[in-house]
């Protein structure tokens, strides 16, 4: 298998490492097989078979299993060459479905190898960028409290790696798409109103403002934060983002909103002591019109 897979023969090579596998699953060398056969299968526009083999290939190498059992010793290289195999199946169904007017066919292959990656490495030195990927991919296909997830991974588990600023921004966005297609929960009877997804922006701007609080897109965010909180009424827990919104670019557009609100918020609870004192703050703020 390997001479014609080196001499170009794509087709016989399939046939000859599937034989291969079919007659010994357990040989020593069937994850090197299984990842050969999971190129060839995507070289020759196959991803639905690539896809195949690498399931298989996982099933194979179940930690407690009979492969593992009985090569200890190249247990942690196969397992290499199941990351490898799953990782660039992933990321090149992915990228396909990226150039095709339909991309049902190669996503549905790309989400299936994700799926068997994150079950086979839910955590690892890749897991950053991996969960970053299927973010992206979650997103496009609409899946959006799925791709909000992903990229909350990243931010809040891997604020170091070079996606956790990208994947804060877009979950966001993702945040806003699941507004769009959702019913905003009653209000209480106080007015207050008590949205799971009001927490979950509230957690990722505080993350976000954690460990890039000088990013250009702070100013904005640390608003969204509380303007959401004081959109529900929770005007207690508002109070302390507008203040910092405020001292933290009094110059801003969003200075000069979140001093408006501050002061509302006080005449909403019909407590003109507190107007006139958040009126008498914010003056303090030459910035501020």
């Amino acid at each position: 298998a390997a001479a014609l897979l080196e001499a170009g023969e794509l087709d016989a090579a399939a046939e000859a490492y599937q034989a291969a596998l079919d007659a010994d699953p357990l040989h020593p060398d069937a994850a090197a097989w299984s990842k050969a056969l999971v190129t060839i299968h995507l070289d020759r526009g196959e991803p639905g078979d690539a896809l195949r083999v690498a399931l298989a290939l996982a099933h194979t190498l179940e930690p407690d299993g009979a492969w593992a059992k009985a090569h200890p010793d190249r247990f942690e290289a196969a397992r290499d060459d199941l990351e490898s195999a799953l990782r660039k199946l992933a990321l090149t169904t992915h990228a396909a479905g990226r150039t095709h007017d339909d991309p049902t066919a190669s996503y549905s292959v790309a989400h299936g190898a994700y799926d068997a990656y994150f079950a086979a490495f839910p955590a690892g030195p890749r897991d950053a960028e991996m969960r970053y990927a299927h973010g992206e991919l979650l997103y496009a296909d609409g899946r959006y409290a799925e791709a909000l997830a992903a990229y909350e991974r990243v931010l809040f588990e891997h604020p170091d790696s070079k996606r956790a600023a990208f994947c804060g921004q877009s979950a966001i966005y993702a945040l806003d798409k699941l507004r769009e297609g959702g019913e905003r929960p009653a209000p209480d009877a106080d007015g207050v109103v008590t949205d799971p997804l009001d927490d979950r922006l509230v957690d990722v701007v505080s993350a976000y403002l954690d460990h890039f609080p000088d990013d250009s897109a702070a100013t904005g965010l640390r608003y969204r934060a509380a303007y959401a909180l004081y959109a529900a009424q929770r005007f207690d827990e508002a109070g302390p983002w507008l203040q910092a919104v405020i001292e933290a670019d009094p110059g801003s557009n969003e200075a000069a909103m979140a001093a408006n609100l501050w002061v509302d918020a006080a005449a909403v609870e019909s407590d003109y002591a507190a107007m006139a004192e958040r009126a008498w703050w914010v003056l303090q703020f030459e910035e501020i019109g």
